[in-house]
């Protein structure tokens, strides 16, 4: 025999090995939690993060961003990946790891969610870098608010990717990033959450650069452009008949601006930037506090280079609200974005830990009621 087939035999009977390696692992993977298991705690994982130390004791997911979806199906690797050490670490802490996938052209969404082919190529190259990363999370955030004629595709298409994905990786998790707002009716959420495991909602950048005036990035209440809206308005159907399908999504980070005055409506003379919630813990002891009763946020004023400033963000108190907020809904979970801007101090974690317990005492004390009072036959005369 010539060497060239025992080459090709070889080849070969390694793709055969390696395939069924890669079977093996994908079995060993734990079994899909489903929201209705308890409430999901989320936290989104950049590349920068992989080795650095995470509040794994109050997560139960972790999604790493991003690869990023082109318009004909094909991923492109920005990340990394496979975050192989991190996956392991994640899941020695039996927190479930999905992988994020990002498009930010209108032009490139609507090619890829319309095509048929290339939807095809996506379904393949996702459940390919999902075992190439042992994963059984899989996380689309999809973003192009100019160009929104892809919108009303998702539901066709989230629904046929989701079938796709438990197919292939038995036990997977598909979850979908969406606005705190349906754009004047564009998204249909109502259509979106059957074809899906969990919808995130992203309860953030109500105020920012483009703001007029500064203001809180993710407002518990307000004037109708809050998260208490939200969750009355565009998801009111879902928090009433499946609230499990939702997951609020929360900043841990807010907005810096060169202002008019330090004054509650003053002017934004300028975006500073935006300024994650370790830097707002540090430098705080140096400006002066205030607390919006309206929105349920902190705010702080400070001058310097004779300008004033305010500085809107999250705090443990406010971030408590949130979660009390989600978990009096019954919603699946909540979730950060993004992990590693937490506050040095833990304080907002532990909000975090004591509000999703407070939840979950109350849904045993309804189960408890629920089972008693089944129990009981009433009689009526």
């Amino acid at each position: 025999m010539s060497r060239r087939p025992v080459a090709a035999i070889l080849v070969v009977l390694g793709t055969v090995l390696v395939g069924s390696a890669v079977a093996r692992s994908m079995d060993a993977l734990p079994e899909r939690i489903a929201p209705d298991d308890g409430p999901i705690v989320m936290g989104f994982a950049t590349e920068g993060l992989r080795d650095a130390p995470l509040p794994w004791s109050s997560l139960t997911d972790v999604v790493c961003f991003s690869l990023e979806a082109k318009r004909d199906g094909r991923l492109h690797d920005g990340c990394g990946w496979p975050w192989t050490g991190f996956v392991k670490k994640a899941r020695s802490h039996d927190v479930r790891v999905s992988l994020c996938v990002t498009a930010r052209d209108g032009g490139d969404i609507e090619s890829l969610v319309t095509s048929r082919e290339h939807r095809d190529t996506f379904f393949k190259a996702v459940v390919e870098s999902m075992r190439e990363g042992g994963v059984t999370g899989l996380n689309i955030d999809f973003e192009n608010f100019e160009s929104t004629a892809w919108i009303g595709h998702m539901p066709d298409f989230m629904s046929a990717l989701t079938r796709h994905v438990h197919a292939a990786i038995p036990g997977s998790f598909v979850t979908v990033c969406v606005p705190a707002h349906d754009q004047g009716g564009k998204w249909d959420f109502d259509a979106l959450a059957p074809t899906c495991d969990a919808i995130f909602i992203m309860g953030y950048d109500y105020n920012g650069a483009w703001s007029r005036h500064p203001g809180p990035s993710a407002p518990l209440a307000g004037d109708g452009l809050d998260l208490a809206e939200a969750l009355r308005g565009p998801f009111g159907k879902i928090v009433k008949t499946n609230p499990k399908k939702l997951v609020l999504g929360m900043p841990f980070y807010g907005n810096e601006w060169v202002t008019s005055s330090a004054a509650r409506d003053a002017k934004a003379v300028k975006h500073v930037g935006t300024m994650s919630l370790k830097y707002v813990d540090r430098d705080r002891g140096n400006w002066e506090a205030h607390w919006d009763d309206v929105s349920q946020t902190p705010w702080w004023t400070f001058r310097k280079d004779g300008r004033w400033h305010q500085v809107w963000a999250e705090d443990a108190r406010s971030i408590g609200a949130k979660v009390d907020l989600a978990m009096k809904n019954r919603l699946g979970g909540v979730g950060v974005w993004r992990l590693g801007f937490g506050d040095e101090g833990g304080r907002a974690w532990k909000s975090i830990d004591a509000a999703v317990a407070r939840g979950r005492a109350s849904d045993e004390r309804d189960r408890k009621s629920t089972r008693l009072n089944s129990s009981h036959t009433v009689i009526s005369y």
